[in-house]
């Protein structure tokens, strides 16, 4: 499967919303790097067309669960396996 870089920044993080796939820090930085608004679920994230699907790496998981308590997090950078059916 190919695999994009995924780098999570200090704004993406300010702009950022709680308990929200579409706009929390991890989903505003795949959404900028596919050029296209993603839905990030527990450890999925859909493109909104559906058609791919990608699997998150246990520390984002991590830092998505530590963002949505109002833990402090740092920008991360991760790469995102993609698959290209939506099964």
């Amino acid at each position: 499967m190919p695999k994009i870089k995924i780098e999570v920044n200090k704004f993406d993080i300010l702009m950022g919303a709680r308990f929200c796939p579409l706009f929390c820090p991890v989903s505003r930085a795949i959404s900028r790097e596919i050029g296209g608004y993603c839905r990030v679920s527990s450890n999925l994230v859909f493109d909104l067309k559906g058609i791919k699907l990608f699997k998150l790496p246990k520390e984002v998981i991590k830092f998505i669960d530590d963002f949505d308590k109002g833990k402090e997090v740092e920008p991360i950078t991760f790469e995102l396996e993609v698959n290209d059916s939506a099964n």
